[in-house]
């Protein structure tokens, strides 16, 4: 038990299950996941090396051709590859960051991919993890990431990354869970949390080339804030969600930031264990926020509230099936509305996992729950992702046996129809799966194998070829 909690036990009592309990829970889930050889000393390989792999697999989802274009390996002889993520970069091809545990200790990579399909050699950017990178128009990314230091970013103007720049001292090397939210208005703003007491989650904003100065979310008296998320829209409308723990309890909070500054914050949800929690807008300028909260004594449920600028947040609706688990839920916005795709677990440890995904209309009504996934022992991590010409798709890693991980995907139609689970070929235990759609129209997957030693950070294209 943390420090933190310890003294809110004892002003009042606490939900059973609080931010950092849960966090707690998926690290051990994590670990239960990846089985005994995560837990190894891997050797350290002092060359580096970019293995590419052309491969040539073709498969079929919803009557229409999908091949996966190329994949490989973007990092190797790392003794634990962190997770990562992926960003198109519209002009110069895609961009890649992740986090590697080197001999010298944490360090974040980099490794852009240029039309043509060829991924560069990683660059080192600097020490820290849980990097971030979105792109700018014009043909630019920034990343960025947490370090001893504090929080760090960098970008990259299509041939070379600039020294990085602190955004904000605050971290000292503890942040977790930090996120970066781009939109066509050319800003972009970062959200994380910094360990401490209280706890806070703080966000900046990137325009004109340079970082504002980190401002903190609004914070109920006594309580703390964790794990913000951030989403912004054309506009550059921004709206930032989050968990508050305090001696009353644990809630989900959301503002959302417009020309006149951030607004009051408002509650989505007061249910005890309100979890994992994402947001995206739709390309009208609907804000679609996304969290999980407890059900009754034993289950979880994913839920769903709708922002319009003139009308505010709607009633939370369930999305996800009553009974069971419905967790780590995923959002991304569409033309008009929202895809939503979460896990659905069973009580028990050996019950099977599934990715499932539904449609929110523009009134923040969600429809029934599809199936995407067969059954994944004993859990799934998953990604949702969406292309401005309203194509989508969910990519997720499932446990098929004991000794066994794969890698798939699956296309989303606009109607919500889910095409078939296209496998992506992984060797190895697969965790940590993120993606993007590029200009081109490919989805591009990133992903960490955790074993066989040493771990790798993975990569694959997928294309439809028949639309």
């Amino acid at each position: 038990m943390s420090d933190l909690e310890s003294r809110l036990r004892a002003a009042r009592p606490v939900p059973p299950l609080s931010p950092q309990a849960d966090e707690r829970a998926r690290e051990v889930f994590r670990a239960r996941l990846a089985g005994p050889a995560s837990t190894h000393r891997f050797p350290v390989f002092w060359r580096r090396r970019l293995v590419l792999v052309a491969v040539g697999i073709l498969v079929f989802v919803a009557g229409a051709a999908a091949v996966v274009s190329s994949a490989g390996v973007l990092s190797g002889g790392t003794t634990r590859a962190g997770a990562g993520d992926v960003g198109a970069l519209s002009a110069s091809g895609e961009v890649a960051v992740w986090s590697e545990r080197r001999a010298e200790g944490s360090v974040v990579v980099a490794a852009h991919r240029t039309p043509s399909g060829q991924w560069s050699a990683g660059q080192v950017l600097g020490g820290g993890s849980s990097p971030a990178v979105a792109g700018l128009g014009g043909g630019s990314v920034v990343a960025v990431w947490a370090s001893a230091a504090g929080v760090q970013s960098s970008r990259f103007d299509g041939a070379s990354w600039s020294a990085p720049a602190m955004i904000s001292g605050s971290a000292a090397g503890k942040t977790i869970k930090l996120r970066l939210a781009y939109g066509a208005s050319g800003a972009l703003v970062a959200a994380w949390e910094a360990v401490g007491v209280p706890q806070r989650a703080l966000v900046a904003t990137y325009a004109a080339g340079r970082w504002s100065p980190a401002s903190e979310l609004p914070r109920p008296p006594g309580a703390s804030n964790f794990a913000p998320l951030v989403a912004q829209s054309g506009d550059g409308t921004t709206v930032a969600v989050w968990q508050s723990l305090s001696p009353r309890g644990s809630a989900v909070l959301t503002s959302v930031r417009t020309a006149a500054g951030w607004a009051t914050p408002h509650t989505l949800s007061t249910a005890q264990s309100a979890g994992e929690a994402a947001a995206s807008f739709d390309q009208r300028g609907r804000a679609f926020a996304v969290w999980q909260q407890r059900d009754g004594r034993n289950g979880s449920a994913t839920m769903v509230s709708r922002w319009m600028l003139d009308r505010g947040w709607s009633a939370p609706r369930r999305v996800s099936r009553p009974g069971g688990l419905g967790l780590t839920p995923k959002v991304a916005g569409l033309g008009s509305g929202a895809l939503v795709a979460w896990v659905s677990a069973g009580h028990a440890w050996t019950d099977p996992n599934y990715v499932e995904v539904a449609t929110v209309d523009s009134e923040g009504r969600p429809s029934t729950p599809t199936r995407a996934s067969g059954g994944s022992i004993p859990g799934i991590t998953l990604a949702v992702t969406a292309s401005p010409d309203d194509r989508a798709a969910v990519v997720w890693t499932r446990r098929p046996s004991k000794g066994d991980s794969v890698v798939e995907a699956a296309f989303i139609d606009g109607d919500g129809t889910v095409g078939t689970p296209l496998p992506i070929p992984s060797r190895g235990f697969a965790l940590y799966p993120s993606a993007s759609f590029t200009a081109a129209e490919e989805l591009l997957v990133l992903w960490t194998k955790a074993s066989p030693a040493p771990s790798s950070v993975m990569t694959a294209a997928l294309r439809l070829s028949g639309g």
